[in-house]
């Protein structure tokens, strides 16, 4: 109900190409369906996706460095999301992902925000193309990407971190951001070889230096976009 007609028409001969029973509805249907999330006239009732689970990178076809997604990149870069909680964060974060080529995704098993319709949304369908996994205890997988000879940079603003700009991907990299309110958790930063953070224009040295910002932070995508 809704929606271009030319639209329409090739999205239903899709559908029925991948052999998918179409059912026509009202709006108000549509948006009981979607709880009155915004549908454009369409909705998909399909199976939920589930994460496997991993424990190694060297699992997932030698760290996942295949000529398919690694594309001009030297060496993989995975991202591990330390207990992110929030779908629009998280959606977000897959979407970046996704755009900018990261091998693969990994999180918690408990307290991380589970794959659903409004993280796909968010996502803008990154989250059906990307591969996510979950594990069960994030610091072991972490010390064994160490042991495996990752890169395993923590996103932090603390004291003795290095600027984010002064990394270098010369060798296989995990890039691990924390909760959306609390960070990284004290062992899974231990389990990281190195700390970063993302500095602002009152934290570098010269014009700037002593300006005084009620933003002390970035949001959880937007710092893992950067």
């Amino acid at each position: 109900d809704g929606g271009s007609y030319s639209s329409d028409e090739k999205m239903i001969a899709r559908a029925k190409e991948l052999g998918c029973t179409i059912s026509y509805a009202t709006k108000h249907d549509l948006n009981m369906l979607t709880e009155s999330r915004p549908h454009q006239g369409v909705a998909l009732d399909c199976t939920p996706l589930e994460m496997d689970s991993i424990e190694s990178l060297l699992e997932e076809n030698g760290s996942g460095d295949d000529a398919e997604t690694r594309r001009d990149r030297q060496h993989p870069l995975w991202l591990a999301l330390d207990e992110i909680i929030d779908p629009q964060n998280f959606g977000a974060i897959l979407r970046t992902a996704h755009f900018l080529n990261i091998n693969g995704v990994v999180v918690c098993a408990k307290n991380s925000a589970p794959l659903s319709p409004v993280v796909s949304k968010a996502s803008s369908g990154a989250m059906e193309s990307i591969k996510v996994y979950q594990t069960n205890a994030m610091h072991k997988f972490l010390a064994k990407c160490v042991d495996d000879g990752f890169n395993v940079v923590g996103l932090a603003n603390q004291s003795g971190a290095e600027n984010v700009s002064d990394l270098s991907l010369n060798q296989p990299t995990v890039l691990v951001v924390g909760n959306e309110g609390s960070g990284l958790r004290t062992n899974v930063r231990r389990a990281c070889s190195r700390i970063a953070k993302i500095e602002g224009g009152s934290d570098k040295n010269g014009a700037g230096a002593n300006k005084t910002t009620s933003v002390e932070s970035l949001n959880v995508s937007v710092a893992t976009a950067i």
